[in-house]
């Protein structure tokens, strides 16, 4: 189920808005760019360089994030080792 962050964002308060903006590296880069667009429906203003550089880090997040992602399921992790491919295999409890 995908989260709807422009209407989370549209409930939280400007103080709250801040919160994403200041701690970035807490949040997905997808939730900072909702606070950032209910920030500007509500008059802040941002300056190109601000939000280019915001662009930036956000484009930078989801390379490492999809690099990392890419580098856990590749074949021959050791997490591979669990996986049961028998389809008759009960699970344990």
């Amino acid at each position: 189920m995908e989260i709807d962050f422009q209407k989370l964002m549209a409930n939280k308060s400007d103080e709250g808005l801040l919160e994403y903006l200041e701690n970035r590296t807490k949040f997905r880069p997808e939730a900072i760019e909702a606070a950032i667009a209910e920030m500007q429906t509500r008059g802040r203003v941002f300056g190109e360089e601000e939000l280019s550089a915001y662009r930036r880090e956000f484009e930078q997040r989801r390379e490492i994030t999809e690099k990392e992602d890419n580098e856990f399921w590749k074949p021959g992790n050791s997490w591979n080792k669990n996986i049961v491919t028998d389809e008759t295999a009960h699970a344990s409890r």
